[in-house]
């Protein structure tokens, strides 16, 4: 096949914006520390503030609908979990040995999992539950209490993933009933004077050296987004997520190379547990969706 014709295939070019969206990240995460001793409060500021702008020119709704939205309470609830996460995932990206964090923010998938089942109640059997527990035991093996002193900063990394699996349980609520354009921007509007709020009592105003990494901070997040609904889009979800672990590798070498980082092999070790628990559970998923379609097909057949 040539390599053209390969790169149109679903599965590659969903791996590739995968790919993309994970790079676009990392770049997100070494613009954060770098933004250090600014607050996470600021920082989540500025990221609301640019990403409205730049999502604002591609909502294609009226006005009056984004003026007086018809679900606020959702929006409310949605923005206040994603600040709360973003607080709690800004400030241990300052903190912490930057693969540590990122490693740890792998359980997402697993409290998303857990709060499904909560909210939606849906049905989980046994080997997923399974697979659930290994995971936070993943996390156990990178955080080890008992065996070295619990840094704050690491169950700061485990709270903002609780708190962004709350938000994407809104998210999904939401995604059914409502333009997506109209999700996205409600997320910074809230977001944008819940940060200033938190962030004047604390404002540390940016230096000339600062502004290149507000201006990266602004571009890669956005970019993240755009790369990963575009890969979701190309192919379908088994095949692209198990590339968005190399942010793992990737946030390490910035760390070794910028701040003289080392990941301990607990932090390998545990990293290895908790993806492999991830991708586990989403084989299963898509297995039972599957399941379920060829089921689907099958019934007519039957009924007649």
């Amino acid at each position: 096949m040539r390599p053209d014709a390969i790169w149109r295939t679903a599965p590659v070019r969903g791996a590739a914006w995968m790919t993309c969206a994970a790079a676009a990240f990392v770049l997100m995460s070494w613009s954060i520390r770098a933004l250090a001793p600014i607050t996470a409060s600021e920082i989540v500021f500025f990221r609301s503030l640019f990403g409205l702008v730049l999502i604002l020119p591609t909502v294609n709704v009226p006005l009056r609908q984004l003026v007086r939205p018809r679900w606020p309470k959702l929006y409310l609830l949605r923005g206040c979990f994603s600040y709360l996460a973003m607080l709690s995932w800004f400030y241990p990206l300052q903190v912490l040995v930057l693969a540590d964090a990122v490693a740890l923010q792998f359980t997402l998938p697993l409290f998303t999992i857990l709060f499904a089942i909560v909210v939606f109640r849906e049905q989980v059997g046994v080997r997923r539950w399974t697979a659930t527990a290994i995971g936070f035991a993943g996390a156990l093996l990178i955080i080890r209490p008992g065996f070295v002193e619990v840094d704050i900063g690491m169950v700061l990394v485990l709270v903002s993933a609780a708190l962004y699996a709350s938000a994407n349980m809104v998210v999904k609520k939401l995604s059914g009933i409502e333009n997506p354009g109209v999700i996205v921007f409600y997320l910074h509007a809230v977001t944008l004077p819940l940060a200033l709020a938190g962030a004047v009592p604390y404002w540390i105003w940016p230096t000339w050296t600062d502004v290149p990494w507000i201006a990266v901070l602004a571009v890669s997040a956005t970019a993240a987004h755009y790369c990963f609904t575009r890969s979701m889009r190309a192919s379908e979800v088994s095949i692209v997520m198990p590339f968005d672990y190399l942010r793992l590798p990737m946030i390490a070498l910035v760390g070794y190379f910028a701040y003289d980082q080392s990941a301990q092999v607990w932090t390998w070790l545990g990293a290895a547990v908790i993806c492999g628990a991830s991708l586990y559970i989403l084989k299963r998923e898509a297995e039972i969706a599957q399941a379920r379609d060829r089921a689907a097909d099958q019934r007519p057949m039957i009924e007649t």
